[in-house]
């Protein structure tokens, strides 16, 4: 059930009311604070956030009492990885060992607008639109499609700001509207995409906004659906910590989720045999799009996709890192 505070997040998304829309989830993400605990930790998330204070400090962005929180931090790592799974429940004796900070938005960078375009003007955004249109399953790469400026606040934003809480299998990480993500620079690029490509977006809203942020070399997202009609999946870490240039993106399969499934059939790692089987079958083409630093992909929701196999440098500012819109119809 969404609660009434959710709901008016929603209608503003609905009616593109977007500076509206970010009030009201800044007003969630404090709630949040205050209200919700965490549940679980991980090595990846501990050793996440020790680098991400580790970072702070050297910018001078954290006061040096934060340098209790590593220490304590790095001894919880070490018992995490003595048992060794990506779900670890916090216990209040280890939440308590943890400190008042774990889980929370204890810095914050919100990038504000750019002055001009968050999208890279240069872009012909008609021919990107007759493209996506003319394509039985809709798989559009668009390079260099951040303006500069816009890449360098979200750089900054997803360096410094403490926003990676959701803790996701093999080792990565999630941000979301309801907990930091929310700025006016991201409803800026989501605005901006209804704009330049009216007939893709046609009788579209945003539905969600999210990040992930991944361990140097991995997996990633198992093969899975999104439950809208219109994705745009961007990657935000530049080229030179990608050490296999050919691949660390994406994979896309030219097969929609059944109409009959579920999202939780769909997206749910429960029936991922089943999935795999679909997609599995000799018809279904796969298309394998490399990583590129400020590379978006525009794709039909519906079509099952997964993270392709990667290996970035294994430093703090070399994380992988993709942020993705989600529209559905109204």
């Amino acid at each position: 059930m969404c609660s009434p505070i959710l709901l008016d997040a929603q209608i503003a998304l609905q009616k593109d009311q977007f500076a509206r829309a970010h009030r009201i989830f800044s007003r969630i993400s404090a709630l949040q604070e205050l209200h919700i605990e965490p549940q679980y930790c991980s090595p990846f998330k501990l050793q996440h956030d020790i680098e991400q204070m580790r970072y702070l400090l050297k910018k001078r962005k954290l006061p040096k009492k934060f340098k209790e929180d590593i220490s304590r931090y790095t001894a919880g790592l070490a018992l995490c990885r003595k048992i060794g799974t990506d779900f670890i429940p916090l216990i209040p004796s280890l939440k308590e060992y943890l400190g008042p900070n774990y889980g929370t938005l204890f810095h914050l960078f919100i990038p504000g607008k750019t002055e001009k375009f968050a999208l890279n003007q240069r872009q012909d955004f008609a021919f990107i639109e007759q493209e996506y249109l003319a394509l039985k399953n809709p798989i559009v790469v668009i390079d260099q499609v951040l303006s500069k400026a816009s890449l360098r606040k979200l750089r900054k934003m997803i360096l410094e700001s403490a926003i990676w809480h959701d803790i996701k299998p093999n080792a990565h990480l999630g941000a979301r509207l309801t907990y930091g993500l929310s700025s006016p620079l991201v409803f800026q690029i989501a605005a901006e995409l209804k704009q330049k490509l009216p007939k893709v977006f046609a009788g579209l809203s945003l539905k969600q906004v999210w990040a992930f942020k991944y361990a140097p070399k991995n997996s990633g997202i198992e093969t899975h659906s999104d439950g809208g009609l219109v994705n745009l999946n961007m990657w935000l870490t530049p080229d030179e910590d990608n050490i296999d240039p050919s691949t660390g993106g994406m994979a896309i399969y030219e097969r929609r989720r059944p109409t009959s499934w579920t999202l939780n059939q769909a997206n749910g790692y429960d029936n991922l045999s089943a999935v795999k089987r679909l997609v599995s079958q000799p018809k279904v083409k796969r298309i394998a799009v490399p990583y590129r630093f400020n590379r978006g992909v525009l794709f039909d929701s519906r079509l099952f996709h997964e993270t392709d196999r990667f290996h970035f440098r294994d430093t703090y500012v070399g994380r992988r890192v993709n942020l993705t819109f989600l529209f559905d119809r109204d």
